[in-house]
């Protein structure tokens, strides 16, 4: 069984798409960890409601906190196989609003 959880904020726009009738929603989460003094990013997908939800309700730099699964995908680029991994969303809590600039 896999799980992955995480704190932290999101690095830009989060990006709707459709593909027929289904709503994906793309966004990277920036997660600091403050033991290594080092930010992580993970890319992150919500499909359906969720994903409208999260492209109407969030923004650059919102915090969330998301509970899903790591997902793999293969495709060619340039005649090289290439793995992308994302974190599919299953659950998503808004936190707080971006930082003032």
């Amino acid at each position: 069984m896999q799980s992955f959880t995480a704190v932290g904020r999101l690095t830009k726009e989060p990006n709707l798409v459709y593909s027929g009738d289904k709503a994906r929603c793309e966004m990277v989460l920036a997660v600091e960890d403050r033991e290594r003094n080092r930010t992580d990013f993970f890319p992150t997908v919500a499909w359906h409601q969720q994903a409208v939800n999260c492209a109407n309700y969030l923004v650059k730099g919102q915090e969330v906190a998301i509970i899903g699964k790591w997902r793999s995908s293969n495709y060619t680029k340039n005649g090289q196989p290439m793995t992308r991994l994302e974190v599919e969303i299953e659950s998503i809590k808004f936190l707080q609003a971006p930082k003032a600039r």
